[in-house]
């Protein structure tokens, strides 16, 4: 009996998904628009993502990056980052000494120095989830990945941000101090999210900006960190490909 009443539930998710799938894909192709009212909850909106991006997204996205720190005295670095869209990334510092590189596979995030694994931790790699992840996995594992993050995934908005229509969710449009996510409603990408911070227990605020289009998919090539007020870091990204293989070297930094 318990077999069957799992059954019966699974078949009628699957069909409250087909039923949604198809009145989200008949707006979108009569070229209605789409406003947050069309969506019962976060999930119905990033199964529409997820519909619309899967096939756009990269594979491989590897471009020259520079970081500015605007906090703790630390110095400009230089080198290169490297996305297994939605898996892995890798950041090569170009450094005389120090840290050489940094491998965020799934959750964890691993420090190579000289060709040694100095240390790992778990982190959710909060770019690659939601420049790439967002658009390719399991909707519901990318709500519970924005619950970890403090988003109230029942919560959706519209608002304008940088005279683009975006919808929020999480909170309302005035309500900054609330964990959040913006998706750029013509281009269907993450514009920004306010998140907590776990280790510090803190709001902090991540955007992404100066658009990159590969096919019908965007890729930003700069992101700037904040806690509000002030700004921790600006990355940049220069000279970028989407190439069909990558180095050995990252293969070598991947199986470390």
């Amino acid at each position: 009996m318990t077999f069957i009443c799992i059954a019966a539930k699974n078949i009628m998710r699957m069909a409250l998904r087909f039923i949604l799938f198809v009145i989200i894909a008949c707006i979108f192709q009569t070229g209605q628009k789409i406003h947050a009212q069309d969506f019962p909850n976060a999930l119905a909106l990033i199964q529409y993502l997820k519909g619309v991006n899967e096939s756009r997204v990269p594979i491989y996205f590897r471009a020259e990056m520079s970081i500015d720190y605007f906090t703790n005295n630390k110095g400009p670095e230089k080198g290169k980052q490297t996305f297994i869209c939605g898996e892995s990334q890798i950041l090569e510092y170009d450094l005389p000494s120090g840290i050489n590189a940094k491998v965020h596979i799934q959750d964890s995030q691993v420090l190579i120095l000289k060709s040694e694994r100095v240390f790992e931790t778990k982190r959710i790699d909060i770019e690659n989830f939601l420049l790439f992840g967002i658009h390719k996995q399991d909707p519901e594992k990318s709500i519970g990945i924005l619950k970890q993050l403090g988003i109230d995934t029942e919560i959706i908005d519209e608002a304008i941000r940088l005279g683009r229509s975006m919808w929020v969710i999480g909170a309302y449009r005035r309500d900054a101090n609330t964990p959040q996510i913006w998706i750029d409603k013509e281009r269907l990408v993450i514009k920004k999210i306010h998140y907590i911070n776990l280790p510090q227990q803190k709001l902090e605020q991540m955007e992404w900006s100066d658009y990159k289009k590969n096919g019908d998919f965007y890729v930003p090539l700069q992101c700037e960190l904040r806690s509000d007020p002030e700004l921790l870091f600006r990355l940049k990204r220069e000279n970028p490909e989407f190439p069909k293989q990558l180095p050995d070297e990252i293969h070598k930094l991947l199986n470390f």
